[in-house]
């Protein structure tokens, strides 16, 4: 498995937002691709326990963001484009450690999969097999950095 994983801005940081300057990229060699970027967003930094260094400080970021995804397995291939809300956490465990957590639910205006109950053809030429579509996306995301060396994370995508 190859992951490659870009992230462009800080979406913690406390200034005023332009379109896309929190961008996202992933790759995942074996799953697909997801490309997603903020819209709009606003933060809100709190902080649950105060202490000298701060522990269990959280950031909030809550905001409208756009995603195009795409994936292609042996099972299905899915291609779909969503707007929608979505927040993103950041709790600091230590000065080195910290879970970040993702929520985003989306509207898909436009989405194609490949489907096995189409396959049009046109003078013996496969022309296609898929099906365009729209609906909605949910997308839930976990990250424990450890030390700033060791970091596990866990994605479900549902679209519908």
């Amino acid at each position: 498995m190859l992951n490659i994983h870009l992230d462009y801005g800080d979406p913690f940081e406390s200034r005023p937002r332009k379109p896309f300057d929190f961008f996202k990229a992933r790759v995942d060699l074996s799953y697909g691709k997801d490309i997603g970027g903020n819209i709009w967003t606003m933060s809100s930094d709190m902080v649950f326990i105060r202490q000298d260094p701060p522990f269990w400080e959280v950031d909030i970021l809550i905001g409208a963001f756009q995603h195009f995804d795409f994936w292609d397995s042996r099972v299905f291939e899915i291609g779909a484009l969503a707007f929608g809300g979505g927040i993103i956490t950041k709790w600091r465990m230590s000065e080195k450690s910290n879970f970040q957590g993702v929520f985003h639910l989306g509207i898909v205006p436009l989405a194609a999969s490949n489907s096995p109950n189409i396959d049009i053809v046109e003078e013996g030429v496969h022309l296609r097999n898929y099906d365009y579509s729209g609906g909605g996306e949910a997308k839930l995301e976990g990250t424990l950095n450890l030390a700033d060396r060791v970091q596990m994370s866990a994605v479900y995508f549902l679209y519908r």
